[in-house]
């Protein structure tokens, strides 16, 4: 019996630990800045006077379309706050690939690849679908694979933007 209810107690502290938010978290990462062409050849780099979300993603990933729709929802609700989606494989993609998948699904922010994985080695990305938001010192905030809009929503409150 005090075997069963201890199994019960340590579950119902993992589901409650399951549940919590890391928008608030603050992480270890180093500021990491970088400068890069997006598609267009415009130049791409983080602003100083605004929160920044990056998207890590391959044009050629089915699932990486759902990111690119969240995007979209964050940049009809917040404006100001710079998108930046992140192609990480400079292999298999081309600035054709990409800026084709930028047409079919993304919006008009920057879209840039990655040559020489030099972005996702500064931000130390290993997958696919991680957004990274960092806040506007460079500071990131929060990352996640294949957040949802409440959650990136959360991460950019925890910081102050509304």
């Amino acid at each position: 019996m005090n075997t069963r209810m201890g199994l019960i107690v340590a579950l119902i502290f993992i589901i409650v630990l399951s549940g919590c938010s890391t928008a608030n978290q603050k992480y270890e990462d180093p500021p990491f800045s970088f400068n890069a062409k997006d598609v267009h050849g415009n130049s791409v780099s983080l602003k100083n006077d605004a929160p920044t979300i990056m998207y890590f993603m391959a044009s050629w990933c089915p699932t990486c379309i759902g990111g690119e729709r969240v995007l979209k929802e964050v940049n009809e609700l917040y404006p100001k706050v710079q998108l930046v989606t992140i192609d990480v494989d400079p292999v298999t993609d081309t600035v054709e690939s990409l800026t084709e998948f930028q047409k079919m699904y993304g919006g008009n922010w920057s879209h840039v690849l990655d040559e020489g994985q030099k972005i996702s080695k500064g931000y130390s990305v290993n997958r696919l679908e991680e957004m990274i938001v960092v806040d506007k010192d460079q500071e990131v905030v929060f990352r996640g694979t294949n957040p949802s809009l409440d959650e990136l929503k959360e991460a950019l409150s925890s910081i102050g933007v509304k």
